[in-house]
């Protein structure tokens, strides 16, 4: 039966009237050459950019198996390897790109963009053949191309496996789309084909069988819910091993965060906003980060209120679905093809990524492409105008990604305590042997989070290779001055600190120790400054507030020394715990010392 006797009345709307006969037969070949161009203006630039120190030394810079390009060897390894995950296909063409051109960022680029504008064709002759609405697939296949949150995935080497997973998901809904018009077995085995090999670029891929359900239902109108599921058993077969896969690299590599750096509760609260922001990203994408900081303290309003949008979004589409069937399809794919990556099972120390919405976003571009188009046809005039402004937005965002100094400098002018991206140009400012920058970039990481590794080993070095450098010389007399008050030389310690903060005024350790001599030498309210200026210096550390605290409930201000174990509670309870009890020798809480102040 033709899929036209299969359609209703209502969906009679939605199709397109017949072809007039003055429409060019090639116009559609037209289309693709305009997308094409725009993809050209947006990633043209790419040819001359760098690779970051973010996650490209990982997959290429630094890791020896694809340096030395396609071997015997190293193609064993890109098969086999699970180390950094496990996405054979995208080693290898990776591998290919090293033998082909070498270790260069450019070419490698422009294979992300040639790939790129593979999978934007092949959604708009998916879309074109499948609804028969030319320009409506023409403007989604636009909209997906050109849109800012598309940079990521395509101007970040290190994102061939995004580009590449994408490239197999559009191919095999093409070729299941051509088994369900002509029950051809090889359209079918090369949809089950396509899949397999998106497995081995990237695990999201996952989530296709599921929008294979859905493209049933909207465009080929021809779900039937037992037919529909039994048609895909092949495809939940090859799911089972992909997400085996997936868990056990992920695990190897450690990259799942504990529950007790995320708690369950935490990751389900970040999930919901998530889902919102990525929405209002795409219908506004300003302020695009790398990476987005991870959400730890949400309040619960905000989640309510996300909540809220998503369930009354799903409702509307629920109810529309007779009329407007692509609606309940596109919202469906947006929240089904996230949910990999939003964050129910925490990855890294990441809140979100615009990387994870090349997917995703399809759905949402084509609902609401259609259901402009349906209710108010005139805006269609509107959107050469949305295209273009898209496009100068993915060009400059583009240009951030030019080298990590550019990118990590934009992250952290557009996102608030973004400390991997604070660490990421850190590192860039010592390859580049700027130390005196890297400390002050580092020291800005440590007052965001006191424990960081990587900021704590960048000063390290910094001043092992820098030896003028006046933090480093700071350092030498904070240690110099520790040793004199250990012997009971108070006068001369306190000279020795004195000098480090002329050198250097934001020694956190040299704060802390001039405040815990001063306290000794009955300097109470010396004391008292030098400990409110190393809480100045980490806002993230507990430690001058407990001490604080001591120094107020010593002078009887009781008050005040409540609000500063209150401040030090808050930003690390076992740590102030922990601290208090090394200060005073004796095992005693925060919360102990809290009341027996209240007691007086």
């Amino acid at each position: 039966m033709k899929r036209s006797s299969r359609r209703n009345t209502a969906d009679r709307v939605e199709q397109a009237p017949a072809p007039v006969p003055d429409r060019p037969a090639r116009l559609p070949y037209l289309i693709c050459a305009a997308l094409v161009v725009l993809i050209a203006i947006i990633y043209a630039q790419v040819g001359t950019h760098s690779f970051t120190n973010y996650d490209d030394p990982t997959y290429i810079t630094a890791n020896a198996h694809v340096q030395h390009g396609l071997t015997a060897e190293s193609l064993r390894w890109a098969l086999t390897s699970f180390d950094f995950n496990w996405h054979p296909l995208t080693w290898i063409t990776l591998l290919i790109d090293i033998s082909l051109f070498g270790a260069k960022a450019g070419p490698m680029l422009y294979g992300n963009v040639l790939l790129h504008i593979a999978s934007t064709l092949l959604l708009f002759f998916f879309l074109h053949r499948t609804t028969r609405m030319l320009w409506r697939s023409a403007i989604v296949a636009a909209l997906f191309a050109v849109h800012p949150l598309r940079v990521e995935s395509v101007a970040w080497v290190a994102e061939r496996k995004d580009v590449l997973c994408a490239l197999f998901f559009l191919l095999s809904i093409w070729f299941y789309a051509r088994w369900t018009e002509s029950r051809e077995r090889g359209a079918y085995i090369a949809a089950l084909a396509m899949f397999a090999l998106g497995l081995t670029a990237k695990g999201m891929i996952i989530t296709l069988p599921f929008v294979l359900l859905l493209i049933d239902y909207w465009p080929l109108d021809r779900f039937a819910l037992k037919r529909s599921i039994i048609e895909k058993i092949p495809f939940f077969v090859l799911l089972i091993p992909g997400i085996a896969t997936t868990l056990i690299a992920q695990k190897k590599v450690g990259a799942i965060a504990t529950t007790q750096y995320v708690s369950p509760l935490a990751a389900a609260a970040n999930a919901v906003l998530s889902y919102v922001a990525y929405i209002g990203k795409m219908f506004w994408p300003a302020n695009l980060a790398i990476p987005y900081p991870l959400r730890l303290v949400i309040a619960p309003s905000r989640v309510f209120l996300g909540l809220l949008v998503l369930l009354a979004i799903t409702a509307i589409t629920w109810a529309m679905r007779k009329r407007h069937r692509y609606l309940l399809t596109g919202w469906l794919w947006y929240l089904g093809t996230l949910v990999p990556v939003i964050g129910f099972v925490q990855i890294g120390s990441a809140s979100m990524a615009d990387r994870y919405t090349y997917l995703p976003q399809i759905g949402l571009t084509f609902a609401v492409v259609w259901l402009i188009a349906d209710l108010v046809p005139q805006a269609a005039y509107a959107a050469p105008a949305a295209i273009v402004a898209l496009t100068i937005a993915a060009f400059i965002q583009t240009s951030y990604w030019k080298d990590a100094e550019t990118l990590f400098r934009h992250s952290i002018a557009v996102s608030t305590n973004n400390r991997v991206a604070i660490d990421m140009l850190g590192l860039e400012y010592m390859k580049e042997k700027r130390y005196d920058e890297a400390t002050s970039t580092f020291r800005e990481a440590l007052a965001l989070k006191p424990d960081d590794d990587i900021a704590k080993n960048g000063i390290a070095e910094a001043y092992a290779v820098n030896p003028n450098d006046p933090s480093k010389l700071a350092a030498e007399h904070n240690n110099r001055a520790a040793t004199l008050a250990r012997a009971g030389r108070d006068q001369e310690a306190f000279a020795e600190y004195n000098e480090a903060l002329r050198l250097d005024p934001h020694q956190y350790d040299v704060r802390m120790n001039l405040g815990a001599l001063l306290s000794r030498m009955n300097d109470d309210s010396g004391a008292l400054e030098q400990f409110q200026a190393a809480a100045k210096e980490r806002p993230a550390s507990a430690e001058p507030h407990v001490y604080l605290a001591l120094l107020h409930a010593n002078a009887g201000r009781n008050d005040a020394a409540i609000q500063e174990a209150n401040a030090a509670v808050a930003i690390d309870r076992d740590t102030a715990n922990r601290i208090l009890a090394s200060a005073l020798q004796r095992p005693i809480t925060i919360d102990d010392f809290v009341r027996s102040l209240q007691q007086h």
